[in-house]
């Protein structure tokens, strides 16, 4: 393992990456999520370039209100919740609140290929957040870094990418 100090973004960064759209629906980005055994994945526009990110977190969240919502209303209906809970909230304009673009941050932390490792590593720390999305020079996803790939590299441990890894005992 090299010194943080010396490493870049593109010697640990996830290159296999899923990105979603705006418009995508909440329910499909769960599945999304889910189906890869990831937790945060780039909003992209029609060009591709990157707009937002939306984690797992979005997700519990958009849940969570939800179920407050149908609980407080009496109806599981999405077409009613869909206009109660957007009638009661604050509408971000063109975005509805079934879809990825209502619940994604826009406020993003990125990183090019070449970036310091530890620079974004306290980044990272000083914004309290678990991604970065690295951009390319056009503004379009290219990988994605996690605080749980950071810790890989500090302690020279794979990081286990499937949802059952096998656990090694330590026999000293």
């Amino acid at each position: 393992m090299a010194s943080i100090a010396l490493a870049r973004v593109e010697d640990i960064m996830i290159t296999k990456i899923v990105t979603l759209k705006e418009t995508d629906k909440m329910d499909h980005v769960a599945r999304a999520l889910e189906s890869n055994d990831i937790n945060a994945a780039p909003i992209v526009d029609d060009d591709g370039k990157c707009v937002g990110i939306i984690t797992s977190h979005d997700i519990v969240e958009y849940e969570s209100a939800r179920a407050m919502v149908s609980k407080h209303f009496k109806t599981n209906s999405e077409y009613s919740l869909s206009i109660d809970c957007e009638a009661e909230m604050f509408r971000l304009p063109g975005r509805h609140y079934h879809e990825a673009g209502f619940h994604m941050s826009k406020t993003l932390q990125t990183a090019a290929i070449g970036d310091s490792l530890s620079r974004v590593a306290r980044q990272m720390c000083q914004q309290h957040i678990h991604h970065v999305i690295v951009l390319d020079q056009n503004q379009k996803p290219v990988g994605m870094l996690s605080s749980l790939d950071l810790l890989g590299y500090v302690i020279d441990e794979p990081v286990c990418r499937t949802a059952v890894c096998p656990v090694e005992s330590d026999s000293s």
